[in-house]
């Protein structure tokens, strides 16, 4: 039981005692002695939780001022050196500013210095800077942040429908018989995804924030475009699997060539009409900006009513809405519903700097790291046009 739950049973406890003391209720004397006895128990279980708090924030404490015997006591609760190492420092403002110092070359006070050896490794990215490099995702994962997409470290086997029938009238009172649908699984790998930025060492004196935020934004950044370039046109053969993999596409069934150098208003809603309803509801469509402004924003559809239509700060086509991703190719045009992609991040962005490769060039290299993977979960929620289709 946590406090929450002792406290809640122990006044429980009271109002019996109270309605038999008021004659609402009579308890028996085994029902009095055990409840007697369920509260010494409470009582014990109690202490014990608050001896433990105690004893975790002494740790903490001890840390952070240099005094007790920290690693020999840590060493006695090893899910609490694992929990402080991960959950606690990393959050730590003493650790935030010691990771940023370490990265930008600059001397470690105590307290920092003391942060950084609770974890053993400067890799470990403080909460805070994780943070700012998950809003850049935000911002610039225009695809990665609409697949289904897990954070499970290792491998994942993910379970996907393969055959699926139709339901069928019952006749009363007639034996039902199961249906013949199978199942199939994805088994999500792990595949590396690195960036390297080299900074020169004029900006290692700029204000510490405005440093987390240059770096964060340089590696995320690099890093998303590169996991949404396999979310597109992944192989499937030694790196993840993308939607142009999802079918081998055939004009006229699930894919339009178009018949001239752009593609037609009436190429555009042939698409539309090739991706079932039940996709139709969750689907996007994605191409870069190059293709979006020069092959389908000025196109008109019998009535002269303008196929693409601004909607807030962005486009809808057909009632979807438009993704412009730099990872799209020059003409490629894709329908697709997003949550038929299933990716996982097994592990999340790392940093690590490397003063020795970038001193003939007065710079130091910072490499970001990621492990993605990403496969097609049903392949008919996909459409794809494009000038020569392939």
């Amino acid at each position: 039981m946590n406090i929450k739950e002792i406290e809640v049973r122990e006044a429980e406890i009271r109002e019996l005692v109270n309605a038999d003391e008021t004659n609402e209720t009579k308890l028996t004397s085994e029902q009095i002695e055990a409840l007697t006895t369920e509260m010494e128990s409470m009582k014990t279980e109690r202490a014990a939780i608050t001896a433990k708090a105690e004893k975790r924030q002494a740790l903490i404490t001890a840390a952070l001022s240099g005094k007790g015997t920290v690693v020999e006591e840590m060493k006695e609760e090893k899910h609490m050196e694992k929990e402080l190492s991960i959950r606690e420092v990393a959050a730590l403002p003493e650790y935030r500013t010691a990771w940023l110092k370490t990265q930008m070359g600059l001397a470690l006070n105590e307290a920092e210095q003391r942060s950084v050896a609770m974890t053993n490794a400067t890799s470990v990215i403080p909460v805070e800077t994780a943070s700012k490099i998950f809003d850049v995702i935000k911002q610039k994962g225009n695809l990665i942040n609409r697949i289904d997409l897990y954070r499970v470290n290792g491998s994942v086997i993910v379970p996907v429908q393969g055959t699926n029938t139709a339901a069928e009238l019952h006749t009363e009172n007639a034996a039902l018989n199961a249906a013949a649908d199978t199942w199939t699984n994805i088994t999500l790998s792990a595949y590396e995804i690195t960036k390297l930025v080299r900074l020169s060492k004029s900006l290692m004196t700029m204000a510490m924030d405005a440093f987390e935020s240059k770096l964060a934004e340089k590696i995320a950044e690099q890093i998303v475009i590169k996991a949404e370039g396999y979310i597109l046109y992944g192989t499937g053969s030694g790196q993840p699997k993308g939607i142009d993999k999802a079918q081998t596409w055939s004009d006229g069934s699930n894919g339009v060539d178009w018949a001239g150098a752009a593609p037609t208003a009436a190429e555009i809603i042939e698409m539309a009409s090739y991706l079932p309803g039940g996709h139709y509801s969750n689907a996007d469509w994605i191409m870069n900006h190059k293709t979006f402004f020069n092959r389908v924003y000025a196109l008109r559809d019998d009535a002269k009513f303008p196929l693409a239509k601004e909607v807030g700060a962005g486009w809808v086509i057909l009632g979807r809405p438009v993704i412009l991703s730099d990872s799209a190719a020059d003409d490629d045009i894709f329908l697709a519903d997003l949550k038929q992609v299933v990716g996982n991040l097994s592990q999340d962005i790392l940093v690590e700097k490397n003063e020795a490769s970038g001193f003939a060039y007065n710079a130091v290299d910072f490499r970001g790291s990621c492990i993605f993977d990403c496969d097609i979960a049903v392949p008919t929620a996909f459409i794809k046009s494009e000038a020569t289709l392939a």
